[in-house]
């Protein structure tokens, strides 16, 4: 990721990227050019998934920390309409990915807990509501708290931010109610 530095604990990266060989509607393909001219986080991305995996009192979970898209906040809506849903394809294949693994559970943080990251000192977006909870809900994650609490800061240099609120959910439950579609990892 350009112009990000994220903590070394960072153990799980996932990307969605976009494939410049398929077809996009014209007018996609034109707002296209004018986004990759843009400084974002990550070239070609649609969206990322960072996280961490952490041997738990639960079995094996992978922690996805951080769900993002560049596209999602583009200020084209031809591109924001093109690539709605980007999450569930991303999340499905981190599921997928995660049964290869033998991981047991996915976990993702509530959006409330994410709003006292660093990141978010100057008040989160909207959207973040959006990406974490509604994804978690759609996917059928419960809203779980654990014992232990998790540092869900992904930026190098932000503060620590312990959380023990998750939205959880099976690995393999999930695999077989969200098989992976196809996606292109970088």
């Amino acid at each position: 990721m350009a112009n990000c530095f994220v903590r070394g604990k960072i153990d799980l990266r996932f990307a969605l990227a976009i494939d410049r060989s398929l077809y996009y509607p014209p007018r996609v393909r034109t707002a296209l050019d004018i986004h990759e001219r843009r400084p974002r986080h990550l070239q070609r991305g649609i969206g990322w998934a960072l996280g961490r995996r952490i041997q738990t009192e639960l079995g094996t979970v992978w922690f996805i920390l951080n769900l993002q898209s560049d596209v999602a906040s583009s200020a084209s809506s031809q591109i924001r309409g093109h690539f709605r849903g980007w999450q569930r394809v991303l999340m499905s294949s981190v599921f997928d990915e995660a049964r290869k693994a033998s991981a047991d559970l996915i976990a993702l943080p509530t959006a409330h807990c994410l709003a006292r990251s660093s990141m978010w000192s100057d008040g989160m977006p909207q959207m973040m509501f959006h990406i974490y909870d509604d994804t978690s809900k759609f996917f059928g994650l419960k809203r779980l708290r654990m014992r232990q609490s998790v540092d869900i800061e992904t930026v190098l240099f932000g503060d620590s931010t312990p959380a023990s609120t998750f939205w959880m959910g099976a690995v393999n439950s999930l695999c077989r109610k969200y098989p992976a579609p196809f996606a292109t990892w970088l």
